[in-house]
């Protein structure tokens, strides 16, 4: 991410959300109890599944930590001070931006039929 003063550091992560995928058993394995709650009371489980998923993969792309960071160490639902996540869902994925920036702006592009 690049603005005229200089690159800011962020992680950025998108995938898709299939049943398959969410399953309680992995919530239970990754997911912090705050986060296993939340899904329970969600009416689309798959989406806040690979919501917080999501939000995790970026947040370690952010630290460039990798998997040595616990994803049970941190919550998405209650980040750090000054640490911030924007979520979007578009066409059956999920997309989650962290970023310790406040004030930025994503623009999403379908470049499936962009010119080359």
């Amino acid at each position: 991410l690049v603005y005229d003063e200089g690159v800011k550091a962020i992680g950025v992560d998108i995938q898709q959300i299939r049943e398959e995928k969410a399953r309680p058993a992995v919530a239970r394995r990754f997911f912090t109890p705050e986060e296993q709650d939340y899904l329970a009371q969600q009416d689309n489980y798959a989406a806040a599944f690979t919501q917080i998923w999501t939000g995790k993969e970026s947040h370690l792309k952010y630290l460039g930590t990798g998997l040595s960071k616990s994803l049970t160490s941190f919550s998405v639902l209650s980040p750090e001070e000054g640490l911030h996540y924007f979520w979007a869902n578009l066409a059956g994925y999920s997309l989650c931006l962290c970023t310790r920036e406040t004030d930025y702006q994503i623009e999403i592009i379908d470049i499936k039929n962009a010119p080359a």
